[in-house]
């Protein structure tokens, strides 16, 4: 009876052990130290703030010291000193420093430049020493100094100074102080009122207070914690005796309270008051020394060290193990085994208490110096696997018993539990598992047996990496062994990089490329759908391991994470949940996850060994921003663009910009990938790249939108970022330009429209002066041409005219004669034949045979000169026509006697007779009269 009870009592504390185990098993957060010579100025940072996008602002010993997770900028006071307190306001950042308060305020280049607040303050103050404490409640500012408090609102600065302050503080909207004698005040009402008095006070200066878990703490310099409550101020025994001098106190994002003690480093505990563990500088902060305190963004811990800055991660499910303080070497194996924790290394075998604090120095356990490759529970025994071969864990010592060289790991016959396997650097060896005594090598085998898995039907799998996978049925049967090797001839895709597990009592082979699972029936390996769909078909696998839960943690070349399977009566599901910060750490060939239970997973690292949490749920989704740092214009001017400066304006000169940018992502800053696209040059993204500068040449001038991507390695995007800047138009290309050249170019058109309309006149003018003279000369010729044709004429008519007299007087002249010589002549037929000549000529003078060509001649002359006179004077006849052509022609009486075969005072007769037909008088001159016509 008494036995039941004994066993009923040892399973009941065996079931509780995982919740006993789940509160101790603890690592701690890791730390990113930044020393004095990394950020490059101050020693000591006395406070700490944060903008909107992130930023971090440090008080530091030479000025206000700003950092966007890649560039640290100083920005000194005017006078030099060490900036004591700082607190970020909507504007710009409040700075109190040595005899000096102000703030910084971004000046035309974007950079932080310091103004002075003093000439508020009443002038018999104005002289004081470092501004200690600064705090911001709405619009009013309060900061101490030469033990006074300064009350600022807008210009009006109220000065208390009737009791010594030595600390002001605030807590939410609530403002106390604290004086010399212990008294404890609050700012009520416009004035600060007692609210309670210790005397663990006096003596000791308040350094923090803030509201936890319903108390309101209070740190002090010298006397440790104490909690304010219904007027009564009584100690809080907290932390450890010689941990008493409390510099700074902050609550985490989980409710845990981070305490920071002088030279004793950083103390987190619960929220039910229990430590969960310490930091010191063994554990990489810059100095156990803490005097400022404040939490990011991110719920991460920034510290500000007497001598650097720290940066805890406090919001992440993973932790940090180092069984040596500071680790020589890396993590290869763990295990939890009697309440204990082991961790095997390269430098041997360390064991802890699960109970024990995070900060306890780990044992090195007895006998187990050097390698130790792994270390398995067979029949609630501890196995050490190690390069001198097998050990026997008991407590805190290892005994050898396996003395052969390089051991792997043990296993045990699942069938014949009898048997222990031990595989090794040159097979496998069986012993016995009750005495640990060797029986036989198995034979014909002397591969590495470093992956070595049972199947259900009892035959066992070693993976070598560079030959294969093999199976050795009938393994425990001495001399009747079969072994089979697998290539690709039998599925796989080579022999090289196969590793194989036994997942859900499936044996599964990890190779170059996705998983593999063995049909029995057709004695081949076929792709694992299950787990290709999720880890890709063509991924090189290396590693899977089975929770208690069923879930299957996995390692590829690309990722390591866990498959979460949930099944709920006939539903499955599955989540891919990968973690790339671990891609670094992992222990490269000999990466190893133990998941222990469902609250506990551990993971070897090239850096000692990781604990992860899957209970842990974030309070809040890592949020970074991307932040301008500067410009490079034209290669030799520089613009900080920190604080933000809007709507940046360039001239058309400054057409060739770099842009350097800053992403507030302070655990993994150096693998941000960026993507750029400037709107209006760029028609894409550029591809994701951990550079964080781009270059833009021979920008036209208009408007632009600078945008930018960032995200990290766990692929969350940074806010988005825009930036838009004008580049303008030379001055000769601006409005007020054009509308100028529109003016004169109007201006100028209308003169020249105005001179070559003139000149148009001119020309025409010109142009018609010139045709006219043309005209004039062309008529001046073309009279010329009638003219010298008339004269022509003229002369034919007076040839012919000439000829025709010439002609008749020679016949009369010729007829005269004839008769001269015919009245000489007495012979009758001469007589005769003479009278006949003469009567022929006398005919012929009296014929017109040339009167038709004089005609012609004279109507090319005197045109329509006969229809004229034939119209007026219709009464005329042919002779008196001719008679009128006669004197046209101006022909003497004589001549126009011979033309008309009659004497001269037969013309005459005709003159007269003419004359009274025309009816003209004596006094009208013939000739005269048809020279007119």
């Amino acid at each position: 009876m008494q036995d039941r009870f004994a066993l009923g009592i040892a399973l009941f504390l065996l079931l509780l052990l995982p919740i006993a185990v789940g509160a101790q098993i603890q690592g701690i957060p890791f730390v990113k130290p930044y020393s004095k010579e990394a950020y490059g100025f101050g020693t000591q940072n006395w406070d700490i703030d944060q903008d909107s996008t992130a930023i971090l602002y440090f008080a530091n010993n030479d000025g206000l010291l700003q950092f966007d997770g890649a560039t640290w900028m100083l920005f000194p006071l005017p006078n030099k000193t060490i900036l004591r307190s700082i607190a970020k306001v909507t504007n710009g950042i409040l700075a109190g420093g040595q005899n000096e308060f102000g703030i910084y305020l971004p000046d035309e280049a974007a950079r932080w430049r310091f103004k002075s607040l003093k000439a508020t303050i009443p002038e018999i103050h104005r002289s004081f020493d470092d501004v200690w404490d600064l705090e911001v409640v709405g619009e009013t500012i309060f900061f101490r100094a030469s033990k006074k408090v300064f009350i600022l609102k807008g210009d009006k600065c109220t000065v208390i100074d009737r009791f010594p302050v030595t600390f002001v503080g605030r807590v939410g909207q609530r403002v106390f102080a604290q004086d010399e004698q212990g008294f404890l005040y609050e700012y009520l009402r416009g004035n600060f009122q007692v609210i309670a008095s210790s005397e663990a006070l006096a003596g000791t200066m308040v350094t923090e207070m803030l509201a936890w878990q319903g108390r309101l703490l209070i740190a002090t310099e010298k006397n440790g914690l104490f909690s304010y409550n219904a007027g009564q101020i009584l100690p809080w025994e907290l932390l450890p005796a010689d941990a008493q001098e409390i510099n700074t106190m902050t609550i985490l994002g989980n409710n845990d309270i981070a305490i920071g003690v002088a030279y004793k480093g950083l103390y987190v505990f619960n929220k039910e008051g229990q430590l969960k563990y310490r930091l010191q500088s063994q554990d990489g902060l810059p100095n156990n020394k803490i005097i400022s305190s404040f939490l990011d963004q991110n719920h991460n811990l920034w510290l500000g060290h007497d001598l650097g800055i720290s940066m805890i991660e406090t919001n992440s499910p993973f932790s940090r193990i180092y069984p040596l303080g500071e680790l020589d070497g890396a993590g290869y194996v763990v295990q939890i085994f009697d309440n204990q924790i082991y961790f095997g290394t390269g430098s041997g075998l360390y064991v802890a208490p699960l109970d024990s604090p995070s900060e306890v120095a780990y044992e090195l356990v007895r006998n187990t110096a050097g390698q130790v490759w792994g270390l398995d529970v067979v029949d609630d025994r501890l196995l050490m696997s190690h390069n001198e071969g097998g050990f026997w864990v008991e407590g805190n010592t290892a005994t050898h018993f396996l003395k052969r060289e390089g051991n792997w790991l043990f296993l045990q016959d699942q069938q014949n539990p009898n048997l222990l396997l031990a595989g090794h650097y040159e097979g496998i060896s069986v012993f016995d598992n009750a005495t640990l005594n060797p029986l036989f090598d198995i034979p014909n085998f002397k591969e590495s047996s470093r992956f070595l898995v049972q199947d259900s039907r009892g035959d066992y799998w070693v993976s070598h990496p560079y030959k294969g996978v093999y199976r050795i049925q009938n393994a425990t049967r001495q001399g009747i062994q079969k072994i089979d090797r697998f290539g690709p001839v039998q599925g796989l895709p080579s022999y090289l990089h196969n590793h194989v597990f036994l997942i859900n009592d499936q044996i599964l082979v990890c190779a170059e490329q996705g998983v593999y699972s063995f049909d029995d029936s057709t004695e081949r390996f076929e792709p694992y759908d299950p787990l290709n769909q999720f880890l890709g078909s063509d991924n090189k696998v290396r590693r899977l391991f089975e929770t208690p839960n069923e879930d299957i943690w996995f390692i590829t070349d690309n990722e390591i994470g866990v498959l979460e399977i949930d099944e709920k009566g006939l539903n499955r599901t599955i989540k891919k949940r990968v973690f790339p910060a671990l891609k670094n750490k992992m222990n490269g060939g000999f990466e190893r996850i133990y998941p222990y239970d469902e609250e506990h997973v551990f993971l070897t690292t090239i850096n000692g060994f990781l604990h992860y949490d899957p209970r842990y749920t974030s309070d809040r989704q890592p949020i970074f921003h991307i932040v301008p740092e500067e410009l490079v214009i034209n290669e030799d001017s520089l613009i900080y663009l920190q604080p933000l400066q809007e709507n940046l304006v360039l001239s058309h000169r400054e057409q060739s910009l770099l842009f350097k940018m800053g992403v507030t992502e302070f655990v993994n800053n150096e693998n941000v990938r960026f993507q750029f696209k400037l709107e209006g040059f760029d028609e894409d993204w550029t591809p994701p790249s951990r550079l964080r500068m781009k270059a833009y040449t021979n920008l036209a001038p208009k408007s632009y939108v600078l945008r930018v991507r960032a995200f990290n390695q766990d692929d969350i995007y940074a806010t988005d970022y825009a930036f838009p800047f004008i580049i303008l138009k030379p001055w000769y290309l601006s409005i007020p330009a054009v509308l100028t050249y529109l003016v004169l170019l109007l201006t100028s058109g209308y003169l020249v429209y105005t001179r070559l309309r003139k000149s148009y006149t001119d020309l025409e003018q010109k142009v018609d002066h010139t045709v006219k003279l043309s005209n004039e000369e062309i008529q001046r010729l073309e009279t010329e041409k009638v003219q010298a044709e008339l004269d022509h004429k003229k002369r034919e008519l007076v040839s012919a005219t000439m000829h025709l007299i010439k002609k008749n007087e020679t016949i009369a002249d010729i007829a005269n004669e004839l008769a001269g010589i015919r009245n000489k002549t007495r012979e009758a037929t001469t007589t005769e034949q003479l009278g006949k000549l003469i009567r022929f000529l006398k005919k012929e003078e009296l014929e017109d045979n040339n009167w038709e060509q004089l005609m012609f001649h004279f109507n090319e002359i005197h045109e329509g000169f006969f229809e004229e006179l034939k119209q007026k004077y219709p009464a005329l006849t042919p002779k008196d026509l001719r008679l009128c052509a006669y004197l046209k022609m101006n022909l003497t009486t004589k001549e126009m006697a011979s033309l008309m075969s009659v004497s001269l005072r037969g013309v005459e007769a005709s003159r007269y007779r003419l004359r009274k037909k025309l009816g003209l008088g004596s006094e009208v001159n013939l000739t005269s009269f048809f020279m007119g016509i």
